[in-house]
């Protein structure tokens, strides 16, 4: 698990879950050290786990990717590296698109 990675996505969901929706998905990780690590920091975003290989066509280079989506699943950021998801420039651009 990407734990600082998950650590700072999970800070901005509990911060902003009233205004967006998350969704997480553990492409590399194993289900039950995602749960374990979800338990022992007690964050409660909903995460996924990729179940299946996922087509090349769609799979991210690096990890993490991270995208940010509008209501009509419009790509409205895609970061290919770990980034402070509850920094103030992200607030800021998540204020911006949710009004």
């Amino acid at each position: 698990v990407a734990n600082a990675v998950y650590t700072v996505a999970l800070i901005l969901y509990e911060a902003r879950k009233d205004k967006i929706d998350f969704v997480l998905i553990a492409m590399q990780d194993k289900e039950e050290d995602v749960i374990k690590f979800m338990k022992e920091k007690g964050y409660t975003a909903p995460v996924y786990i990729a179940q299946s290989p996922v087509s090349k066509n769609i799979l991210p280079k690096s990890f993490p990717t991270t995208f940010l989506l509008d209501k009509n699943g419009r790509i409205l950021l895609k970061e290919d590296a770990s980034k402070d998801w509850n920094s103030k420039s992200v607030n800021d651009f998540i204020d911006n698109v949710t009004q």
